[in-house]
C-alpha cells in the first residue's frame, strides 16, 4: 500500500481538513494508525467489492481536480481506480504525471444502464466527486464493508469548505441523511455523498443515479442502505453549475413559472426584470440606538434606483435614544424619506407593524429587525423585485453570524414537531439555508412582502400573537390561501439574535399554531418528497408555481411542487 500514500499529499490531506482525528481532539497520528491498520485489513480481504470513482468534468480548476484525484489515491481500500465521466478525454494529463498522480482508467461520456461501458470499468460500486472534493481516506472501505453485507446503497454525512490564504474553513455542518432523509443535500451535492453499485447506475450526473435506483426507497425503510455518521466528504463552496445552460430556455422557463419576465443578473442569476418603484424599510425599536443606527447605515448603503422610504417606530424610547436618532437622521439625504411614528405601550410587534404599514407609502414594504443589518449591497432592490410577484407571500434572506457563515433562512415544516411547546415549523439550516428556494414561510427579522400582499392577507394578528410567531402565523396563513414564499439564500443580513427583544414565554401561540394548521405535518412529507431546487440558478429545472394542491375536500393547499428532475 505504500504507493498509495504520496508523503507530502498525505501530510497535506491530514492537516487541511477537520476530519474525525481533529473533531474529537485526537493527534495525526492516531487518524494514521487507523487508516494504516484499514488498509492493512483490505489488503488481506480478497473478497471485498472493487469501489471505483467517477469524476464529473464540470469545472476549470487544475489544482482542486488534482487535489479530489489525490484523496482518492489514499483510500485505505485497494479500488478500481477513477474514471472520467463527461468527457472523452482527461484534463489536465501532463500536470496529473508531474504530479505523480495515478491515471484514470479511461474516460466516459455517460454511463447508464445498458451501457456497455458500465461493465467495461471493472467496479462493482461507484461513487462521484468534482473538483475540489476532498475524499476521507476511509470512503472506499466503508462503502466496500457496506457492499459487502448485502446493502443497496451507501450516503454519508458531509461538509462544506471554503479557502482562503488562511487555508481551510468550515462553514457549515450538514445533517447527514439519517436525520432528515438526505432532503438537505442539495442538488448540486446530493450527487455526490453517495455510493451504489455499478449495475444500478442510470444516469448521470450522479444525481440521476440516485434518484432512478433509490425512489422513494429511502424514505419507506433505511434497513437496506448503509447511513454513516461521519462526514466522509468535504465539498468545496460555489461548485460550478452545469456549463451548458440555454440562456433563453432558463428564462422563457421563469417567464411560464411567474408570469413575469426574467433576465439573467450580472452574478448570474435569474432574477426579475421589472424593479420595485419604491420600497417602505420599517424599523421598530426602543432605545439600543446603536443597532438601530447600524441598521439605518445598512439601508442607506444599498443599491436601488427606486424611492426608499424609513420608517421608524418608536415604542417608549428615552429621550437619549430620541436625540441620537434625531442627530443621526438629520445626516440622510433626499433620497430617502423618513417616517416617524410612537407606538406607546407595552410592546405589541403585530400593532406596531399595522401602525407602519398603515403610514407607509412604498410598493414593498421590507421589515427588518433593528438588530439586523444589510451586508448585500443589492438586497432591497433583489428581495423587492421577488416581492411583486403573483402570488408571493414574503420574500426572505439568509442569516449570518459575525463570521459570515449561514445560521439560518427561510422555515421548514416539522414532519415530527414533538411536544406540545415547539412550533409545527423551524428554522432551515445548512446548505438549504445557503439556496435561493420556495418555502414554508420566512422570518420577518429580514423580510420583503409587496403592500397589496400585506392588504390581502391581513397582516400580523396583534390579539393572538402580539410579537413572537407572528410572522408564522402570516406565512402559514398564506400558503393554506394558495400563496407561497420565497428565500433569497444568497442575499446575506447579519442578525444578533434577541439583541433587540427579551426571550418571552410563547407556548401558548405555538400550541395555537398547531391547532389552527395541522397540515404543516403533511407538508413537511411532500417536503422531504421534493428535490430543494435553487430557483435562482438557469441550470436546474424551475419550480412548479404556487397554488393551491388539488385533493380530497378540506385538504389544507400548499406549495405544489414540479417532480423530479
Amino acid at each position: 500500500m505504500s504507493g498509495l500514500w504520496p508523503p507530502a499529499y498525505l501530510a497535506e490531506f491530514a492537516m487541511a481538513p477537520p476530519w474525525e482525528h481533529r473533531q474529537r481532539g485526537l493527534p495525526w497520528e492516531v487518524a494514521r494508525a487507523r487508516w494504516r491498520m484499514e488498509a492493512a485489513t483490505a489488503c488481506a480481504m480478497d473478497s471485498l467489492p472493487r469501489v471505483g470513482l467517477l469524476m464529473e468534468c464540470i469545472g476549470d480548476d487544475c489544482e482542486r481536480w488534482l487535489r479530489t484525484v489525490a484523496s482518492w489515491a489514499l483510500q485505505t481500500a485497494t479500488t478500481a481506480g477513477w474514471w472520467v465521466v463527461g468527457s472523452e478525454q482527461e484534463p489536465w494529463r501532463e500536470q496529473r504525471i508531474a504530479a505523480g498522480l495515478p491515471a484514470p482508467r479511461g474516460c466516459l461520456a455517460r454511463l447508464g444502464e445498458g451501457d456497455a461501458d458500465a461493465d467495461a470499468t471493472g467496479m462493482d460500486w461507484a461513487t462521484s466527486a468534482r473538483a475540489g472534493d476532498l475524499l476521507h481516506p476511509s470512503l472506499a472501505w466503508t462503502i466496500a464493508l457496506a457492499a459487502r453485507d448485502g446493502r443497496e446503497a451507501v450516503c454519508w454525512d458531509w461538509m462544506a469548505y471554503a479557502e482562503s490564504r488562511a487555508g481551510f474553513r468550515v462553514h457549515s455542518r450538514h445533517r447527514g441523511p439519517w436525520c432528515d432523509i438526505a432532503r438537505e443535500l442539495q442538488a448540486d451535492v446530493r450527487g455526490r455523498a453517495f455510493a451504489l453499485p455499478i449495475a444500478g447506475w442510470k444516469g448521470f450526473p450522479g444525481l440521476d443515479a440516485w434518484q432512478v435506483r433509490m425512489g422513494a426507497r429511502i424514505r419507506e425503510s433505511d434497513a437496506t442502505i448503509c447511513l454513516h455518521p461521519e462526514p466522509l466528504t468535504m465539498h468545496r463552496d460555489a461548485m460550478p453549475r452545469d456549463r451548458h445552460v440555454d440562456v433563453a430556455d432558463a428564462m422563457n422557463a421563469a417567464r411560464s413559472q411567474w408570469g413575469v419576465d426574467f433576465s439573467i443578473r450580472a452574478d448570474g442569476r435569474l432574477g426579475p426584470v421589472a424593479p420595485a418603484a419604491s420600497v417602505s424599510v420599517v424599523l421598530m425599536y426602543r432605545d439600543r440606538h446603536e443597532l438601530t443606527i447600524e441598521a439605518i447605515h445598512s439601508v442607506l448603503a444599498q443599491r436601488f434606483e427606486g424611492v426608499i422610504e424609513l420608517v421608524l417606530v418608536d415604542n417608549e424610547s428615552s429621550e437619549a435614544t430620541v436625540r441620537l436618532l434625531d442627530a443621526e437622521l438629520a445626516k440622510v439625504g433626499e433620497r430617502v424619506r423618513v417616517v416617524r411614528l410612537t407606538a406607546p405601550g407595552a410592546f405589541n410587534h403585530s400593532a406596531q407593524a399595522a401602525l407602519a404599514a398603515a403610514a407607509a407609502s412604498g410598493e414593498v414594504l421590507l421589515w427588518l429587525n433593528n438588530d439586523a443589518r444589510l451586508l448585500h449591497p443589492d438586497a432591497i432592490d433583489q428581495l423587492a423585485r421577488w416581492a411583486r410577484l403573483p402570488r408571493v407571500a414574503s420574500v426572505g434572506v439568509a442569516m449570518v453570524d459575525a463570521a459570515g457563515a449561514v445560521v439560518g433562512g427561510g422555515m421548514r415544516a416539522r414532519r415530527v414537531p414533538g411536544a406540545e411547546f415547539n412550533s409545527p415549523v423551524e428554522e432551515a439550516s445548512g446548505t438549504e439555508a445557503a439556496h435561493a428556494r420556495q418555502t414554508i414561510g420566512n422570518t420577518f427579522a429580514c423580510a420583503a412582502v409587496s403592500a397589496a400582499a400585506w392588504r390581502a392577507l391581513g397582516g400580523l394578528d396583534a390579539a393572538r400573537f402580539p410579537a413572537g410567531y407572528n410572522d408564522v402565523d402570516y406565512c402559514l396563513r398564506a400558503v393554506q390561501n394558495g400563496w407561497t414564499h420565497v428565500n433569497l439564500g444568497h442575499v446575506h443580513v447579519h442578525h444578533a439574535v434577541g439583541a433587540s427583544r427579551a426571550k418571552q414565554d410563547e407556548i401558548q401561540q405555538k400550541a395555537w399554531l398547531r391547532m389552527q394548521h395541522p397540515w404543516t405535518t403533511m407538508h413537511a412529507l411532500r417536503e422531504a418528497a421534493s428535490e430543494p431546487l435553487d430557483i435562482t440558478a438557469p441550470a436546474l429545472p424551475r419550480l412548479a408555481p404556487p397554488g393551491v394542491i388539488e385533493g380530497q375536500a378540506g385538504t389544507p393547499p400548499m406549495m405544489a411542487q414540479a417532480g423530479k428532475p
